[in-house]
């Protein structure tokens, strides 16, 4: 198994979904994943007049995030995903 994988955060949110959400949720979470990498200071995007709406469009973007890298999953993807998490923590 990979340490890249599907938000483990929203799993709660999308198992009100079907089909395309079974498929994510489906994969074992990781430690870091493309959804993570975009989302990774979301508190910031978000406007607290429209809180619910915005974090749906989040919510929705992350599963279309993740219903990709589960369709293009690979060692030299999930070697990008890693390396890119550690620049953006400043730990390489």
């Amino acid at each position: 198994a990979s340490g890249c994988a599907p938000c483990a955060a929203c799993r709660s949110a999308r198992r009100r979904s079907r089909d395309k959400t079974r498929q994510v949720l489906n994969v074992r979470p990781g430690i870091t994943g493309p959804a993570q990498i975009k989302y990774r200071h979301e508190e910031k995007q978000l406007d607290t007049n429209n809180l619910e709406n915005q974090y749906g469009q989040i919510l929705q973007d992350k599963l279309a995030i993740d219903i990709n890298y589960i369709s293009e999953q690979s060692l030299i993807t999930d070697l990008k995903i890693l390396i890119k998490t550690l620049l953006l923590l400043g730990t390489i």
